[in-house]
């Protein structure tokens, strides 16, 4: 017998067209949010690396596009990172002071990181290092900046791992010596 609806037949009528409808606007307005964010501008962002531990960012240059190769050459030279410390907090004398050097070069070329440590000679309060950092980098030019950071740290003798003390800074930005040349830089720390 073909009669009247139900009640309940339709509702459910009604439910399934205000669920199309809700799909089609749901739909039109994801494919509209999509367009408008193709058409927006996007923001550069640089790749690279954050070290958890220190906190330094490495940049990783993209590789380059054809046809536009750099002409890469070596560049030698040496950081003289020298560091004069004040002791202040009454370390054990035989304490061990340790200086290290960080070096990073970003260049279409490629990019570079180098790093060295050594250890310093104390005084009563004082103590000092220099540390004497080679690299050696392919670069597209030898007029490039590098980045210095240092981190000087006491070590508790007894254990030989406990760290007593640390500081750590960037230093700078340093022009890149002449080729197989050196440039000194100078920094105080207080512990």
């Amino acid at each position: 017998m073909i009669g009247r609806p139900t009640l309940i037949q339709r509702k459910e009528k009604t439910v399934t067209v205000l669920r199309m409808i809700s799909h089609a606007m749901l739909s039109s307005a994801l494919l509209m949010a999509g367009s408008a964010w193709a058409a927006s501008p996007q923001k550069s962002m640089i790749p690279g690396f954050l070290d958890p531990k220190t906190g330094a960012f490495t940049t990783q240059v993209p590789p380059l596009q054809q046809g536009i190769a750099p002409q890469a050459a070596t560049y030698n030279g040496t950081l003289i990172l020298k560091v004069n410390i004040t002791l202040k907090s009454g370390f054990p004398a035989d304490s061990e002071i340790l200086c290290t050097q960080n070096a990073t070069v970003s260049d279409v070329a490629g990019s570079y990181h180098a790093n060295k440590t050594v250890r310093a000679t104390r005084s009563g309060s004082t103590a000092t290092c220099t540390v004497s950092l080679y690299y050696s980098w392919v670069l597209s030019s030898g007029d490039q900046t590098i980045t210095q950071t240092y981190f000087v740290q006491i070590i508790n003798a007894g254990s030989g791992s406990l760290v007593q003390a640390e500081a750590a800074a960037l230093s700078g930005f340093v022009d890149m010596p002449v080729n197989n040349g050196s440039v000194t830089k100078t920094v105080n720390v207080t512990l």
